[in-house]
């Protein structure tokens, strides 16, 4: 469930807004509505807001000097979740193409487009949500391993599982696929992607204990396994 802040000074075009939204959605919950910018600064310390709907002419507090604010005091919170519901061309060109901007929603508002927009940021919130508990989870099984988290070597590999389990595990040629996918996302080489894997891989090998290690991969004699055989165990826990 998302909880929705409409901001918006018109009490009409607030109502038109609250019924469109309660009889259409059943995943967005209305947390509240506000009619001007000091209400809206004082709400948004709740960490419970998830999407803002914003007017950008307000009778004290403009739309635009909120988001500045919000900016300026690092509420990262609401990066990406704030749609611009406006008429004012002058102001949505000042702040369009800001970080906390999502979307811009022209007046007088098209309820289809508003619902397009709303049915967007749904998925993509709850497929960010999937996403952190899957990273959660290889990094709960790197750490059973003692990899390094801070060393760069655990946060390729770490991206490389999160890969192939996104994109399936078929694409398994590392050199081709993975590795040059890692590199241009961290720009750095190949090489270098390469050569932190197996650094960090052999600190994990001297640092986690024997009995463990065996046990993790499987192995009869202690060795080291090969990146691609620590990818796919990670990967195939993850997945049964």
């Amino acid at each position: 469930m998302l909880n929705m802040l409409i901001v918006e000074d018109n009490v009409r075009q607030c109502q038109q807004l609250t019924n469109f939204i309660s009889s259409n959605f059943n995943n967005i919950k209305l947390y509240s509505y506000v009619y001007t910018g000091q209400e809206t600064l004082n709400l948004l310390a709740n960490p419970e807001i998830d999407f803002i709907l914003l007017d950008l002419n307000l009778p004290d507090i403009s739309g635009i000097d909120i988001i500045n604010h919000l900016a300026q005091n690092n509420v990262f919170k609401y990066k990406n979740s704030i749609t611009i519901v406006s008429g004012e061309i002058n102001m949505i060109s000042k702040i369009i193409h800001n970080d906390f901007v999502y979307s811009v929603i022209y007046k007088p508002i098209d309820f289809n487009i508003l619902s397009t927009v709303l049915n967007n940021f749904i998925k993509e919130k709850n497929y960010n949500s999937t996403l952190k508990v899957i990273k959660e989870k290889i990094n709960r099984e790197l750490n059973i391993l003692h990899y390094n988290p801070s060393h760069k070597g655990t946060v390729y590999l770490s991206e490389a599982i999160l890969y192939l389990y996104l994109n399936g595990d078929t694409n398994d040629n590392l050199t081709k696929d993975i590795y040059p996918f890692l590199a241009l996302k961290y720009k750095t080489s190949i090489n270098n992607v390469k050569c932190n894997i197996l650094h960090s891989s052999s600190l994990s090998f001297y640092e986690c204990d024997s009995n463990k290690f065996l046990l993790y991969f499987k192995l009869q004699t202690l060795k080291r396994p090969n990146t691609k055989t620590i990818m796919f165990t990670i990967l195939n826990k993850l997945t049964s």
